[in-house]
């Protein structure tokens, strides 16, 4: 920890500050009166409580609260996952190609039509003369 200069020249003062934050921490959080505690509500409306132990390491205590959370089945959060944002950008992507083929299409049918009345016209007047 960065020693830093006190403003009241005290070097305690930070041992003793957290130790009065603890203590008013505990007051209210610790009843010494039998008061129930927040664990207490929920047991007394049979809601399930998960008791997790700290000291075991990070992996256990995910898979521990994961097993705690799935224990009535597999939990679906409708989250639209990177497959599905695929999925729908391939279909728009498909979508405008597939209109702007039509469109081509359509335009090259046009100008086929209008060539072949250009032959069509060439004919005639050949035929005429």
């Amino acid at each position: 920890m960065k020693q830093l200069p006190d403003i009241n020249n005290d070097p305690n003062i930070i041992q003793r500050r957290l130790k009065r934050r603890l203590t008013a921490y505990k007051e209210l959080n610790e009843s010494k009166k039998g008061e129930p505690s927040l664990s207490d509500f929920f047991k007394e409306n049979k809601v399930n409580i998960l008791s997790i132990d700290c000291s075991k390491g990070e992996g256990d205590i995910i898979e521990e609260s994961k097993v705690f959370v799935e224990r009535n089945g597999k939990i679906l959060n409708y989250q639209i996952f990177d497959n599905e944002i695929e999925k729908q950008e391939k279909y728009r992507i498909n979508s405008k190609v597939a209109k702007k083929l039509l469109l081509l299409m359509k335009n090259f049918k046009k100008m086929n039509f209008m060539i072949m009345r250009k032959k069509k016209l060439k004919k005639i007047l050949i035929n005429q003369n």
